[in-house]
């Protein structure tokens, strides 16, 4: 009799007699995730008569049966072995390096803080890793330097020397470099992160989603907010489908209208509630797009409930307020957990249809997003 672990698939041949007829839980041998099973005999009118006075020869009965008879799928969360004590020494290095370097070593603690991080993040008992460095960091603010100088200074020189109404161009540049922050931070972040031998990439451009970020931010003015649910859905498109594994990407399958109903029950409920009821949309509006992403034969699902939101982002109001801000190496530790702990992945990876990638993102963007005070979560 062969006894499969639900979690890695690894089977084991055992003797059917040494099997207990109760429902049992074993352990796994090669990755110890323990799963319980019972095992029950056949049937007796399924036995020929011939040979009904044969033992019968027990079977395996999965614990769980899934339904419509099909294999259930392996379900895995993400794990996250960073600690607030570690990070926060982090800083404090960083920072007083910082302050000795005059601010120059910024960019190489703020690398070595994202090594820290990524490398505590399991997936399938494997940690990811960030190669980014500091010199690429510096680099990429220096050439962000240049690009809002010449951003903003053009304005302001013409509404100087030619005229004052000049400077109202400050806002459609500003309108327009927050796209080109968002896309090459992310694409830069993505081409530095690996895990399992293969490297994240990101295909979209600058001008697809700037398309997407003048018309959504336009009809949400219009229409009073009502078009948000539409332009959500358009922006999780733009970056969930154009994110790849190696050569796998992932897919979205969202629709804005689905996130309507959603949408106008908080808005009713937003003032009666105080704005508390925010957190309920955030939640549903969390776990529709995960429902909606998946990449090859993987589906995910997000199970965190609105107070779950409230209480933890109350949670990380008081840290930072009763610690006067020392406890934000608690706060980011406390985030990546409660978003690990609360996303499932289902199904399997196909490693022998992922390859590698060699794109290579900039850190001009990076550097953009840090000027802005714009960040992308991992």
């Amino acid at each position: 009799m062969k006894i499969s672990c639900p979690e890695c698939r690894h089977g084991s041949d055992i003797d059917p007699k040494k099997v207990p007829t109760r429902t049992v839980t074993a352990k796994c041998p090669k990755c110890g995730h323990r799963f319980p099973f019972s095992v029950d005999p056949a049937p007796p009118e399924a036995q020929p008569k011939d040979e009904a006075a044969k033992p019968a020869e027990p079977r395996v009965v999965p614990f769980i049966r899934p339904k419509g008879g099909q294999e259930a799928k392996p379900s895995r969360n993400i794990s996250f072995h960073g600690e607030g004590l570690s990070l926060l020494r982090l800083y404090l290095v960083s920072n007083l390096l910082t302050v000795l370097t005059l601010g120059v070593y910024y960019f190489w603690g703020k690398a070595k803080i994202r090594r820290y991080i990524y490398s505590s993040t399991e997936f399938m008992g494997e940690r990811f890793s960030y190669s980014g460095t500091g010199k690429e960091l510096f680099t990429g603010w220096l050439r962000a330097t240049a690009v809002m100088a010449v951003a903003f200074g053009v304005p302001k020189a013409l509404s100087s020397f030619v005229h004052p109404g000049f400077g109202v161009l400050v806002v459609p540049v500003m309108f327009m470099i927050v796209p080109v922050a968002l896309v090459g931070a992310w694409r830069y972040r993505l081409s530095r992160t690996d895990w399992h031998g293969a490297r994240f990439s990101f295909s979209g451009t600058v001008k697809e989603y700037l398309k997407i970020h003048v018309k959504g931010s336009l009809l949400t003015l219009i229409t009073l907010g009502f078009y948000s649910p539409y332009f959500h859905v358009q922006k999780e498109r733009f970056w969930r489908t154009n994110t790849c594994y190696g050569t796998a990407r992932f897919d979205y399958t969202g629709k804005g209208e689905d996130l309507k109903k959603d949408f106008l029950k908080a808005f009713l409920l937003f003032i009666p509630t105080f704005g508390l009821y925010w957190f309920w949309y955030k939640a549903a509006v969390t776990r529709y797009d995960w429902e909606h992403t998946t990449q090859g034969g993987l589906s995910f699902k997000f199970s965190a409930t609105g107070r779950q939101f409230l209480t933890f982002s109350i949670g990380n109001l008081l840290l930072l307020a009763l610690s006067l801000g020392f406890a934000y190496p608690w706060v980011i530790t406390r985030s990546i957990r409660f978003t690990s702990e609360h996303l499932t992945v289902e199904g399997d990876i196909e490693f022998n249809k992922v390859g590698q990638t060699a794109q290579h993102g900039r850190a001009v963007g990076e550097g953009l997003a840090g000027m802005l005070d714009i960040d992308m979560a991992l």
